[in-house]
């Protein structure tokens, strides 16, 4: 038994009704998507109803109860609740598909209306930030958002890994000069600087951040194998950076901190629920600062 099928969520914009009485609408925020399914009514309410229609039978009378979607016996086969394990399993993994594919579709038509960004990997590692200012790379002259090009002559190819293997080779020359060849921003031609990592429990440091040389370039297709294409790489680009934040979160549990894990999913839960959709804290909000504009309540029919 279903109720409803909504494409988005808040004020229904269009909405149908089939013979059987399930509603499909189209509601004004397209950033979701649920089923309404029916309440059942408690085993001591049907009880009760069945005890006075009992006795009204009894009496004499023939009026019947008023129906509504809430008179369905609790152990009604058609319920959610009542159906075997794996249509309940279908059912609610249906929800999570439906994420991923509301997900591909925006990225889609992002990419017919405006295009994608996507990021492309560039030769080189930039230095984000000085870590210790006192430390063997801002002796050394080191300044953020500098491009190391070349560590000791080896030209740093356009790899993933390249901020990995420039971290490494630090690590391996603990105490010994390092060559680097860096491009700084506003000078003509690139930099030479030679830096001595300091040695820290036993491996070479300098004290800055690395990371790849990334930079994003708009991609706009022409073709649908294009589209399809530049909308794949950018969801598995996403789903990939999400998937990587968790392992983030889950790595703090193996190492033991599991407070900085439960702070860090409280922060992350804290924040999509403060965000202005229906049916999350920070909906119900708006609604509460939207009645107290107006001086009446919503129409809960349309709200």
């Amino acid at each position: 038994r279903i109720n409803e099928f909504s494409i988005g969520a808040g004020p229904s914009l269009v909405s149908l009704k089939d013979s059987n009485g399930i509603i499909y609408s189209m509601r004004a925020l397209p950033v979701c998507g649920y089923v309404s399914f029916p309440r059942p009514l408690q085993p001591a309410v049907c009880n009760a109803r069945e005890s006075n229609l009992a006795n009204a039978k009894h009496e004499g009378h023939s009026e019947q109860p008023e129906s509504d979607e809430g008179d369905i016996p609790h152990d009604d086969p058609d319920l959610l609740q009542n159906r075997p394990p794996l249509q309940r399993a279908f059912v609610i993994c249906a929800g999570v598909v439906m994420n991923f594919l509301l997900a591909y579709f925006a990225l889609l038509g992002s990419a017919c209306v405006n295009g994608i960004s996507v990021p492309v990997q560039q030769s080189g590692v930039v230095v984000p930030a000085i870590v210790d200012v006192g430390g063997a790379g801002a002796r050394g002259g080191l300044s953020p958002g500098d491009v190391i090009l070349e560590v000791d002559g080896t030209e740093l190819p356009t790899a993933a890994d390249a901020a990995e293997r420039v971290a490494r080779m630090v690590r391996a020359k603990g105490g010994k000069p390092i060559h680097l060849r860096i491009e700084r921003s506003g000078a003509h031609a690139p930099l030479e600087l030679d830096i001595v990592p300091d040695v820290r429990a036993g491996v070479g440091v300098i004290g800055v951040q690395l990371c790849n040389n990334v930079a994003m370039d708009k991609l706009r297709p022409t073709t649908l194998r294009q589209v399809l294409e530049i909308s794949s790489t950018a969801f598995f680009s996403i789903l990939k950076q999400t998937l990587d934040g968790f392992v983030q979160l889950f790595s703090n549990v193996r190492q033991g901190k599991l407070l900085v894990f439960v702070a860090m999913m409280s922060i992350n839960l804290g924040l999509v629920n403060a965000l202005p959709i229906p049916h999350l804290d920070g909906g119900q909000l708006m609604r509460v600062l939207l009645e107290a504009l107006r001086g009446r309540p919503l129409n809960p029919r349309k709200s």
